[in-house]
């Protein structure tokens, strides 16, 4: 188990760092990529390190085939993409909040508060595709193929915005100051791009499903 997390952990860590250098790039134009390119990649980042990926996965619930993770166990599959949805939905919260944490010394000042503000939309935009994603899985009756497709929407989201996280986190609130309009630009792009994939996401498994039940109800909200 120590070693599965430790390989976990390097995967993250390598799409992370990959990501940031790309959203610092947008940042220093000052105008965000197309969702596609951080589709890419986060798909050739995970791509490059797939077999280490597949000696984490245990529990036979996806193998390594034809160089792709591929489920086995569909049920398994569902049910662990249902709990991770749920995990994940309050960590977005949680990992702005404590990005936040790191600009303490200036809270009450206008910058704070225009950080502040931008994170949290950008957190609450995450949180909508978490919770559309987790109403497509939970409503049931996906073949496989469709619930990766899901989970590949959600790690991109949340992959940016943890990436994003990760940046601020390093900036000082002088170097912050000098970059804010461009990163208020980027991230309302970021927003904007979450929204549009929301959809995509709900109408893509609709047209191949022709139904979303409405029932399903996410635990807690």
């Amino acid at each position: 188990m120590v070693g599965r997390s430790r390989c976990i952990d390097e995967v993250i860590e390598f799409v992370l760092e990959r990501l940031k250098s790309a959203i610092m790039s947008d940042i220093g134009r000052g105008q965000a990529s197309p969702m596609k390119t951080y589709m890419r990649l986060v798909s050739a980042s995970v791509g490059e390190v797939v077999s280490a990926a597949a000696s984490c996965t245990g529990d036979g619930m996806v193998r390594l085939v034809d160089g792709e993770l591929r489920a086995v166990d569909v049920g398994e599959y569902k049910r662990f993409l249902e709990k991770a949805l749920l995990e994940l939905r309050m960590k977005v919260f949680d990992k702005a909040m404590e990005t936040l944490s790191k600009y303490v010394d200036i809270s009450g000042t206008s910058l704070y508060a225009r950080l502040s503000a931008l994170l949290l939309a950008y957190a609450s935009s995450v949180m909508e595709i978490v919770d559309h994603a987790y109403v497509v899985v939970a409503a049931g009756d996906l073949p496989p193929e469709l619930m990766g497709f899901v989970e590949g929407v959600v790690v991109v989201s949340a992959a940016r915005f943890y990436a994003l996280c990760r940046l601020l986190s390093t900036l000082t609130p002088h170097r912050l100051s000098k970059i804010m309009r461009r990163l208020e630009s980027v991230v309302e792009s970021f927003i904007g791009q979450d929204v549009a994939m929301k959809y995509v996401l709900v109408n893509t498994v609709t047209g191949l499903r022709n139904r979303v039940a409405p029932r399903t109800r996410i635990p807690g909200l």
